[in-house]
């Protein structure tokens, strides 16, 4: 009997270990599939986040960057060109360390909408886009700046060479109609302003970006008043000289370029 006693008991204790252990797997197994389920929602949630905040940034017509991620990106941008000028000092200045800033403007864009309507207008601003994009470098920074208005900006440039891609801005918007829908073709031409940042290259930090945008934004509108279809540069006047234009309390001269006929 008392033998018996025993190997009952060891058998019942056997079934318990074996019931206990069967029951700690099914729980690990449950807890690993509860982790994973938490780690695939956790990365939906990231997923869903991080589109947000894209979208956040982005243009939803053109699929451009917006005026929201140029403020962001804009900072750091301007600090890099400024040591890059500072180390100029010591003779360790890059070739290409300004940012150019052009502010693009379509010329008569309202009466595509007046006379073709507004889908035709967005059909307009979103071949804006493209062809803009198609003359910015990979490097460059191309913004829907507002309305039919873009802002590109140049980084790791040279002034010296900024009315040329001026000229390329012109052309690539004047020299082919555009599609207007239905069979239709609208031409347009665009105004460009433009001016280089750091404004004074003996004093870098003399002016802000804003305000060398405020000279860009006054360049455009020259372009515009002088009948359009033209680009604008602006550059600090001679030293000793007094200047002919003014924006924000910056006298600035001016070069002219005519775009397309």
């Amino acid at each position: 009997m008392f033998w018996i006693a025993i190997g009952a008991a060891i058998l019942s204790g056997l079934a318990v270990f074996a019931w206990m252990r069967g029951r700690l797997t099914a729980l690990e197994s449950e807890r690993s599939r509860v982790e994973a389920e938490l780690e695939a929602s956790r990365a939906e949630l990231d997923s869903v986040h991080r589109k947000v905040e894209d979208a956040a940034f982005i243009d939803p017509l053109t699929g451009l960057r917006n005026r929201r991620y140029f403020s962001v990106l804009i900072g750091p941008e301007v600090l890099r060109s400024l040591r890059a000028h500072a180390g100029g000092k010591t003779g360790g200045k890059p070739a290409k360390s300004d940012l150019i800033f052009y502010l693009v403007d379509l010329d008569n864009f309202k009466t595509v909408n007046d006379l073709y309507g507004q889908e035709a207008g967005d059909r307009v601003l979103v071949e804006t886009a493209r062809r803009l994009a198609s003359v910015a470098r990979q490097s460059d920074l191309l913004v829907r700046w507002g309305g039919e208005e873009f802002l590109l900006v140049c980084r790791d440039a040279a002034r010296a060479e900024a009315q040329a891609l001026a000229g390329r801005l012109l052309e690539v918007i004047g020299n082919t109609p555009f599609d207007a829908g239905g069979g239709r073709e609208a031409r347009l031409t665009c105004s460009v302003g433009w001016a280089p940042f750091p404004w004074l290259l003996g004093e870098p930090s003399a002016q802000s970006h804003e305000e060398v945008l405020t000279v860009a934004d006054r360049a455009l509108l020259l372009a515009k008043e002088a009948g359009r279809n033209r680009s604008v540069g602006s550059r600090p006047g001679a030293s000793g000289g007094s200047s002919k234009f003014e924006a924000g309390g910056i006298g600035f001269d001016v070069e002219v370029l005519a775009g397309p006929l």
